[in-house]
């Protein structure tokens, strides 16, 4: 698969799904992360799939870029990141992961866009 285009809606989809079921338990990752590890800079787009569609993801492992979720959901996030072993701390009451939690890059099976001057392999130079 290559890397998606955002205007290309379900291929969009895909690779948030990928990006996310890749983040491995105990880690977590902000949304715009998620889209940097996609190739783009559509972090509001990635929250608005998790917002609508993410429940059958591992929600609990995608944040905003200040380590927080919407208040409703920290109970449940809670279980989740001290079931996964989660690092975590207090601010204002609410559990947080630490920055040490967050991953910046995820193994997935994305392909890069061949550079247009790039030869093909087995070519000399």
């Amino acid at each position: 698969m290559t890397l998606p285009r955002i205007d290309d809606p379900e291929a969009f989809l895909e690779a948030v799904y990928r990006v996310v079921l890749a983040i491995p338990p105990g880690r977590v990752m902000s949304y715009g992360g998620v889209a940097a590890a996609m190739g783009t800079r559509a972090a509001r787009q990635v929250g608005a799939i998790m917002a609508r569609q993410g429940h059958d993801l591992p929600w609990w492992r995608v944040l905003r870029a200040d380590g927080t979720l919407p208040v409703h959901l920290n109970e449940v996030a809670l279980e989740h990141w001290e079931a996964e072993g989660t690092a975590l701390r207090r601010l204002g009451g609410h559990p947080r992961p630490t920055k040490t939690a967050f991953v910046t890059r995820v193994e997935t099976v994305f392909e890069e866009h061949p550079a247009a001057d790039a030869k093909p392999p087995g070519t000399k130079a």
